[in-house]
């Protein structure tokens, strides 16, 4: 990974050190799961069903989101997408709106920020 991809990923609250270890500092296979990250369709199937008050779908795709979010490191989406887990988990619906607004602008981040580093 080149300086610039890290100093992307670290903006946006990447810890590489940590991260990498996950990926057993296998530089190619992080950067491929970023790219299948782009393509991953948890974020979408989970703001569907908050749309149809599908509580058991909304909980299983932020439980999915918050699992890739951890294991990619980025931790500025994972925090508050564990937090709407939780309310799903409880077979409820009734979150601060805020905390909704709050996952789409980190997601919307990392998106960004993950098409810049695989260019």
């Amino acid at each position: 990974m080149s300086p610039d991809q890290k100093e992307a990923l670290i903006k946006i609250g990447v810890d590489i050190d940590s991260t990498m270890e996950r990926f057993m500092n296998n530089e190619a296979l992080f950067l491929k799961c970023l790219d299948k990250f782009l393509s991953d369709d948890c974020y979408e199937r989970m703001l569907a069903a908050i749309d149809g008050k599908d509580v058991n779908a909304a909980f299983d795709a932020s439980h999915e989101l918050k699992g890739v979010s951890a294991n990619m490191g980025f931790e500025h989406l994972y925090e508050p997408v564990k937090v709407i887990v939780e309310v799903f988990r409880a077979g409820k619906t009734d979150y601060d709106p805020a905390l909704l607004d709050s996952i789409k602008a980190a997601y919307e981040e990392t998106i960004n920020t993950v098409k810049t580093v695989i260019e």
